[in-house]
């Protein structure tokens, strides 16, 4: 399991109509217990999919993902998105 200590949102621009580039910095400690997951288990994200229409660059990777999804899990992706906000430096 993945714990978050601290996250920051570097940028937030839009790269394309109805594309939302954010860039967040995170510590996280990561828990060596855990199983590993066979590499058939895992989701790409790399890459644009149906409908992604968001990029979180996590340490230098781009995670392709969907503004709604974002939004339901987090009031603060929600208010950024509800209000067209521009961060820099945030």
């Amino acid at each position: 399991m993945s714990v978050f200590r601290a996250a920051q949102i570097e940028r937030l621009s839009c790269t394309a109509p109805n594309v939302s580039e954010i860039a967040i910095q995170a510590d996280c400690d990561v828990d060596d217990n855990e199983p590993q997951k066979d590499e058939h288990d895992v989701l790409d994200f790399s890459s644009p999919f149906l409908f992604s229409d968001a990029v979180l660059i996590v340490q230098g990777r781009n995670l392709h993902c969907h503004r709604a999804i974002l939004s339901i899990y987090s009031p603060v992706f929600k208010a950024m998105f509800q209000n067209r906000c521009i961060v820099s430096d945030y």
